[in-house]
């Protein structure tokens, strides 16, 4: 199995990330390190697809929905304004710089 690289910034992103779900006023129960780890597995997953050794930070953008929105539970509030999961990791993900390596 190839060995694919994280860079420590890249690492720190992912948990910013899920950091910030857990600090979000829309979200009841947030992500857990579980959660992280899957999302490290899944931008690695996507760098190999792409022919990298390594992951980019679009890696990272690229499986972040699919990876930690399904694990959200919204609070109260978020669903009667109708608000998704998938819409509130977006804007988390806009919110927070992107490493330059």
């Amino acid at each position: 199995m190839a060995q694919i690289d994280v860079h420590q910034d890249l690492l720190g992103y992912i948990v910013e990330i899920t950091d910030a779900t857990r600090n979000n006023s829309n979200i009841t129960l947030g992500a857990s390190p579980r959660a992280t780890l899957a999302l490290t597995r899944a931008a690695q997953a996507n760098a190999y697809i792409k022919g990298r050794d390594y992951v980019i930070p679009d890696d990272i953008k690229d499986m972040v929905i699919s990876v930690i929105a399904h694990r959200l539970i919204m609070s109260p509030e978020a669903r009667l304004n109708k608000q998704t999961a998938h819409s509130v990791v977006q804007s988390i993900i806009e919110k927070i710089k992107i490493p330059i390596l």
